[in-house]
């Protein structure tokens, strides 16, 4: 199977669905460079964790690699074109993100900045108790009410 037509027919059916151009142009580049190795659709397993494992950059963009061929693979599969291979292949492992915390020269500039009160009283409610800020605005005075 050409791996080129293969590749334009999911393109195709990507932009038909509506998916973000983003997301398309990050899927042909990833399946354009796949192409560039395998002109024929590979389907060993072991074919496909080479390409893989031959990603430049770190684990997020090698399980990127991992993700964007378990969807191609998952589209060819459902349109009854291969077997899926990608069902025997592992994700990749990506290390844990630390998330950034701000400094406490970084917290006085942050509350040094509001006027307002009502913001005030939220930048402190947001760093005294570690809420995203979502969760912050769904919050009514109901929440705060003392059960019996």
């Amino acid at each position: 199977m050409n791996t080129a037509a293969l590749i334009d027919t999911f393109l195709y059916s990507k932009k038909t669905k509506g998916v973000s151009p983003l997301t398309i142009k990050w899927y042909e580049q990833i399946l354009r460079l796949f192409q560039s190795y395998h002109k024929k659709l590979p389907l060993k397993p072991s074919v496909i964790e080479s390409f893989i494992n031959s990603c430049p950059g770190g684990d997020e963009r090698r399980h990127g690699y991992f993700r964007t061929l378990r969807c191609f693979y998952r589209f060819l599969e459902r349109r009854n074109i291969t077997n899926n291979p990608m069902r025997f292949i592992e994700p990749p492992k990506c290390s844990r993100k630390v998330p950034r915390t701000l400094t406490y020269q970084e917290l006085n500039i942050l509350l040094g900045y509001p006027r307002d009160p009502e913001i005030k009283a939220s930048l402190k409610f947001l760093i005294d108790t570690g809420t995203r800020l979502g969760e912050l605005y769904s919050l009514t005075p109901s929440c705060f009410r003392a059960t019996p």
